[in-house]
């Protein structure tokens, strides 16, 4: 099992598209992800990186990889959370699967707190370049998984619809 950090696209409202949908209680309902060449596999652990309008920088999502669908149940859906024309964001990437299994957006995990964790904080350094997707080490990894499991309250919860 690898770790992995995912970022969205900037153009991408992130927020609301988790809002409109059942991602915790629908355990069918994957979201696609573009990861490039990366040897990204099912059971690998991946964390959801987001910069919201105001520039605030933080981790609001924990998922797993999944086995990829024949079809992503919201594929057609996505375009229209894109700003800009949505024609552009149509690529032919390779995706993968993540079924979500934790948000935090009310409390996201930003570079002050990964900086009070000695594991976690050696995930700062990927913080700084723009990249799509990088792999964590383990522990870092790890540590992340347990400091989201404390920022996880029941607003957090029922964000998306439950």
């Amino acid at each position: 099992m690898k770790y992995w950090i995912l970022r969205a696209a900037p153009e991408f409202r992130l927020l609301d598209w988790w809002r409109a949908f059942h991602w915790l209680s629908d355990s069918q309902l994957v979201d696609d992800w573009p990861v490039g060449d990366e040897q990204v596999e099912p059971g690998d652990i991946v964390f959801i990186l987001h910069t919201d309008d105001t520039g605030n920088e933080g981790f609001m999502a924990q998922g797993t990889v999944a086995p990829c669908p024949e079809q992503f149940p919201l594929k057609n859906q996505k375009a229209a959370y894109y700003r800009g024309n949505p024609e552009d964001k149509n690529r032919s990437e390779k995706n993968i699967a993540v079924r979500y299994e934790r948000f935090c957006p009310g409390n996201p995990l930003g570079r002050t707190d990964l900086a009070t964790h000695a594991d976690a904080s050696a995930v700062i350094p990927s913080l700084s370049k723009y990249s799509r997707i990088d792999e964590v080490p383990e522990a870092a990894g790890k540590a992340l998984r347990w400091i989201l499991v404390g920022r996880t309250t029941f607003i957090d919860l029922t964000y998306c619809q439950t």
